[in-house]
Formats: C-alpha cells, structure tokens, sequence
C-alpha cells in the first residue's frame, strides 16, 4: 500500500489534467455487482481468503501448505522469481485439482538484503532491473523506468516458467499492485493473461469502488476503467488487508479482523493475507514476521471461522470464479521454453 501512495503523488497532476471527468462519470452510470453477474443473489457476501507471496522463502511455503490443506487459505499465488518457488511448485503439481493456486506476477523485490532478479536474464529486461540486476525495490522506480515491452515479456516468462514446472495457474495476480502502476503495464497484464486462458486479479469498476480507489490515490482514469469493464473474466468487486496500525499481538490481529469481516459488503471480496511460519529466517527477511505468523493462526481460531459461518459468508476459489464466467480460449500455446533462472 505505500507503493501506491508513492504513486498517487507522482500521478496526482497527470490525473488532474485528463479530460475524462466526464467520461469517467459516463463510465460509472450502470454497474452490477460481480457477484451478481455471476449468479449470487444481490445481498451475498462472497469471500476469497488469499495467501500471498508463496515461493518467497521457506517459511511462506510451509505455511501455504498447511493452510491450503486445512482450509485456512481458499487460495494462493506463487512468486515465481523468488528462490522458494521450484519448492512450491514441486509440492503443488500434483495436487492442484485440490487446491486454488495462481501467480503473484512479481516486478518488485522490496527487501534490503534478500533480493531476487528477474525470471528472465536481466540483459533482456534492463528497466526492470538495478544496477546488481535485482528488480526495483518498490514500484515506483519501475513505473518511472520500466518499458512496457520488457513488463510483457517477464509477465510471459513467468507464465511460462510455471507451466514448465508443472504448475496449471487459476489465476494471475500483481505483487505490491505493480501492474496497475501505469495503465501500459495493465494492458501488458491483460493480453498475457489473454494468450494463456488465465483469469486475472481484476475489480468491477462500480462507484462505489471507483470512489474508495481515488480516496486512496489509486490512478483510476477513464481509460483504467474502460480497460476492467471491457475485459472478459470474472472480477472482484473489492479487496481488503487486514488492518497493520495498531497491531502489536495476536489477538489484536484476530480483533481486528473479526470486525473486518463483520463489516464486509455483498459482492465479491477478496482479503489478502501473507501466511507465513515464524521463523529466523522470516525475521532476518522482513520486521512483519510476527503478523504474517498471526495472520496464518488466526484463520484457524474457532472463533474466526464460526464468524464466517455466522455471517452466512460464501467462501470462494478463483477457481469457482472462472467456472461462472469462463476465459475466452487462449490465444497462444504455451511453449514453455524460458530457462530456470540461476538464483534457483
């Protein structure tokens, strides 16, 4: 989320002078909820509760792996540059009838001293790519130096990598909302998630979304909606984190959730959350060790789940959204060619 603070600052007089205030209110007049054109009733509440940054290290993946086999998580999505992912993806292949597993499409690496570079080398992709040759540290140098050819080729390279190591994704995601940064790298998201009949982490661009997405900065131009209204998938109607500020125990973390589920709105929602055990080498890597271990725990306290159940909440896979609205066929037959990245 401050990334995309940054980026509500770098783009706050580029917005201020589209000429589409007009156009975008045109563009928010009709709406229905996602859930409702996917066939729930009006007053559901359907929720996706979604493991982020798997393959990051060792600790994210043996938390994915207990949380997708109990239930905690509905789904989940895999950093395919990062050193953990062959692991994942070695232990998730022949088991993904069972569960939800997509691809944290990754362009960032944000921590000081554990960095991973691109998926394909970064002679191919320079403005993705520091002077080591790890990606950008956060995603407001990539929307300043980034190409948007070289965003669609590690896009399709970690597509690619994945279906080379087995992996048969239910969706595509965006790690730190990197492909949203600018609407070039959007449109890259979109036509590579196209050639492979994969479902991506969109939002139905109703008013009410709309609204909260430029309380909060977001660059959400006419063209930005035309692009999520016009794409042929099913969508998110809202997503969520749980609440970081204040939070200093576990049951602070299960407080503020419980609250956040109670508030939650029809349509469809997805709460994204970064499971992870808690280890040394989780502490070494990020000061939010100890809420990524809440945020595995809590999903398995009693009380969290009878809320769920209590709140008549519809639990929910990418996978069941793609059956409700299907992708068109693919475009492209994937070829599978790129090579493992050394780091791996």
């Amino acid at each position: 989320m401050k990334a995309v603070l940054i980026l509500a600052l770098v783009y706050s007089g580029v917005l201020a002078r589209l000429a589409g205030a007009e156009q975008a209110e045109k563009a928010e007049e009709a709406y229905e909820l996602s859930s409702v054109q996917l066939g729930w009733p009006a007053d559901a509440k359907v929720l996706m509760i979604h493991g982020d940054d798997i393959g990051m290290c060792n600790a994210a993946n043996e938390a994915a792996k207990q949380a997708l086999v109990d239930g905690r998580i509905t789904s989940c999505s895999i950093m395919m540059p990062c050193p953990w992912a062959y692991d994942f993806c070695m232990w998730v292949k022949d088991k993904q009838d069972q569960y939800d597993i997509g691809l944290h499409i990754t362009l960032t690496s944000e921590w000081k001293t554990y960095r991973w570079g691109p998926v394909l080398p970064p002679s191919e992709v320079p403005s993705l790519c520091d002077k080591e040759g790890f990606l950008w540290d956060d995603v407001l140098p990539v929307v300043l130096r980034a190409k948007a050819d070289e965003i669609e080729r590690e896009i399709r390279a970690q597509v690619e990598l994945a279906i080379k190591w087995g992996i048969r994704p239910t969706h595509l995601d965006t790690h730190m909302g990197t492909v949203f940064g600018r609407p070039d790298f959007t449109m890259a998201f979109m036509k590579v998630a196209r050639e492979f009949g994969i479902t991506p982490f969109l939002i139905e661009p109703s008013p009410f979304f709309i609204k909260e997405a430029r309380t909060r900065g977001l660059p959400v131009t006419p063209q930005m909606i035309k692009l999520l209204k016009d794409f042929p998938s099913a969508k998110l109607d809202n997503f969520t984190y749980p609440q970081i500020k204040g939070i200093s125990s576990y049951e602070d973390r299960k407080a503020t959730l419980m609250e956040q589920i109670r508030k939650l709105e029809p349509g469809v929602t997805c709460l994204i959350i970064h499971p992870s055990i808690l280890t040394p080498e989780l502490e070494a890597i990020t000061g939010s060790a100890k809420t990524r271990a809440w945020e595995l725990k809590v999903f398995d306290d009693p009380d969290v789940r009878k809320l769920i159940k209590d709140e008549k909440i519809h639990l929910v896979t990418w996978r069941e959204l793609a059956k409700r609205r299907p992708m068109p066929q693919p475009t492209t037959t994937p070829t599978a060619k790129t090579e493992t990245p050394s780091a791996k």
